[in-house]
């Protein structure tokens, strides 16, 4: 455990909380919280740093991932009538325990306990599979072209070029 792969694992880990301090609340949601994790663990694991050093800093990890106290008020507030009753402490917690549970899930299936990092096969080139999942994903963000729709609507622009140059009276030539 060196104290350089302990500073570069708290830069990975601040880059990640300043940028997760910057998503909006629907890309910190309920349905992101396992992918942000994900995310993070996948950094440091690609980044060797061992096991050791990242779980004496899950708690630090977990609670950037936490909702402001403000946040969680509105939250609260918004979803008070279905709660049954839960005092807001109450709220809070189970909130948290969530996150928590959804990080050492992710922390747990990249660094299992025995100490062995788990090596993914190599299966698309020199990617692993799940680095192929998450490029798949980006690429799958950007819009898709239709060539033949493309086509159709610069006909149709040409045609109605041409039915107002015949209205103005100009020649093809």
């Amino acid at each position: 455990m060196s104290n350089s792969d302990k500073k570069r694992a708290k830069l990975i880990i601040e880059r990640w909380g300043s940028e997760l301090a910057t998503k909006s609340s629907s890309e910190r949601g309920r349905n992101k919280v396992t992918e942000n994790f994900d995310n993070l663990f996948y950094e440091l694991w690609k980044a060797s740093i061992s096991f050791d050093i990242v779980h004496d800093m899950l708690s630090d990890i977990i609670a950037k991932h936490f909702p402001s106290h403000s946040v969680a008020k509105r939250t609260f507030t918004t979803l008070k009538q279905h709660l049954q009753g839960k005092s807001f402490v109450e709220f809070l917690q189970d909130w948290k325990e969530s996150i928590k549970n959804k990080a050492m899930q992710s922390f747990y299936a990249l660094y299992p306990i025995d100490g062995e990092t788990k090596q993914e096969e190599k299966t698309f080139g020199n990617m692993s599979q799940q680095e192929y999942s998450k490029q798949r994903k980006y690429a799958e963000s950007f819009p898709q072209l239709d060539i033949e729709a493309l086509k159709k609507q610069r006909e149709e622009m040409l045609e109605e070029v041409q039915v107002d140059l015949d209205e103005l009276g100009v020649d093809d030539e």
